[in-house]
């Protein structure tokens, strides 16, 4: 299903769902510093169409993910967080 779908169908929270995005890293930040002093990496993913998400990877999983992959890499997301930035219109996903 299309990005913008996912976010329709799984914006209200539902513990009994499991779901997975699976995309290929197409960019990636540097670590940056977060307000609440820990660290953190944005990636770009990408389905090899046209389709593009944003995930922003804190905590334990910047401190699992942040060496281990790069641009290409292929990743499969469990139960991402979901939301919209109240300043644009795309979906983004979060994991901590």
């Amino acid at each position: 299903i299309s990005i913008e779908e996912i976010f329709n169908k799984f914006k209200e929270k539902d513990n009994q769902v499991d779901w997975v995005i699976i995309g290929v890293i197409c960019s990636l930040t540097q670590p940056k510093k977060s307000q609440k002093g820990g660290y953190f990496i944005n990636w770009k993913l990408t389905d090899l169409k046209e389709n593009f998400i944003f995930v922003n990877v804190f905590e334990r999983a910047f401190a699992h993910f942040n060496t281990k992959c790069t641009i290409g890499t292929i990743v499969a997301l469990l139960n991402p967080n979901i939301f919209r930035r109240p300043e644009s219109k795309t979906v983004n996903l979060s994991l901590a």
